[in-house]
């Protein structure tokens, strides 16, 4: 990962921890990312946006993040922190498409950095730590359903938590991750 990417995710940490201070949510716990948002003064919408994850939109009689009635619930929560952050690194008009995420090195860095202040936001490293100690679990030999089970808590996806593991957080190893996302929590009703 170059230098400009690993800069865009101390600055999406950077401010995912000032908006935890103002609102003054500790670091150890879960948030609601829907309280934080109105907190922040933003109107959430939940629409039927076919083809979209969300948008955030800034207009004359104010800011308003759409999210995708259509989409998981624990995609929704994620967009919602996704468009919170357009909104913070002041991005404009900003709207989401669904896609399949490329290799995070060709993304767009608007979009990294958002999905990294997504992250940090919903997911700070100590949250996370505390999320597995809690349950005497470690990160580096986590089996899928312990994966599952701290993504949950979270309200985040399976897979979601993983790729904030290991590039944001750096938690888990490539190879762990890989090994991870063999299992999805859709086609294995059994993860293990």
């Amino acid at each position: 990962m170059g230098n400009s990417y690993k800069d865009l995710i101390k600055q999406a940490q950077s401010k995912a921890m000032e908006i935890r201070r103002k609102q003054k949510l500790d670091l150890k716990s879960p948030i609601c990312i829907y309280d934080v948002s109105q907190e922040l003064e933003l109107t959430i919408q939940f629409v039927p946006l076919a083809g979209l994850e969300g948008m955030y939109l800034n207009e004359e009689e104010g800011q308003r993040i759409l999210v995708s009635s259509l989409r998981p619930l624990p995609r929704q929560v994620f967009t919602c922190a996704h468009e919170l952050g357009h909104h913070l690194f002041e991005h404009g008009l900003k709207f989401d498409e669904m896609e399949k995420v490329s290799l995070i090195k060709q993304r767009d860095p608007k979009e990294f950095l958002v999905d990294c202040f997504a992250g940090f936001l919903l997911m700070p490293k100590i949250a996370v730590y505390n999320a597995f100690t809690l349950r005497a679990w470690t990160p580096a030999t986590a089996s899928p359903k312990q994966i599952f089970t701290i993504a949950c808590s979270f309200g985040v996806g399976y897979s979601t938590l993983i790729d904030h593991m290991t590039y944001s957080l750096q938690m888990l190893s490539e190879s762990k991750s890989r090994e991870l996302k063999k299992f999805t929590p859709k086609k294995n009703s059994s993860v293990n």
